[in-house]
This record gives C-alpha cells, sequence and structure tokens, in this order.
C-alpha cells in the first residue's frame, strides 16, 4: 500500500519487481502470467500495444488471498 498513486492506477512489471526485490525482469513476467491465469491478477487491456507499459491490478480474487494472508 506504499505505492499509492501506482497502487490504484496499477503497477508495470517494472514496479513490481522493484517492490519484491526481484532482479530478474523475465521471472517477473513468468510470476505474472501465473498469477494472471489463476484469476489473482489482471492487466489493462490498452497494455498489450507495443511500447505501453502493463498496469497490473489485484482482482478481487487476489484481494481476498492478500487480506488472508495477512491474517
Amino acid at each position: 500500500r506504499e505505492h499509492g498513486r501506482e497502487r490504484r492506477d496499477g503497477m508495470s512489471n517494472r514496479q513490481l519487481a522493484e517492490a519484491a526485490g526481484i532482479a530478474d525482469p523475465g521471472q517477473t513476467s513468468k510470476l505474472l502470467s501465473r498469477l494472471a491465469a489463476q484469476g489473482l491478477v489482471s492487466t489493462s487491456r490498452g497494455a498489450r500495444r507495443p511500447g505501453v507499459a502493463n498496469a497490473w491490478r489485484l482482482t478481487e480474487k487476489g484481494a481476498a488471498v492478500e487480506r488472508a494472508s495477512r491474517g
């Protein structure tokens, strides 16, 4: 939640990698793809255009998992 605006607007792969301490951008993309396949995160449709950064967000299901993991 410390990412304020990025949290509301979605975060790019790079922003997420930096926040999670992941050095390899390829690992971030693979992880996000797996999370998306499980319905935990989604990205904006416009981000699929070349040169436009992804804007990843938690889905309702992802937010529920986050809340449950915090206790």
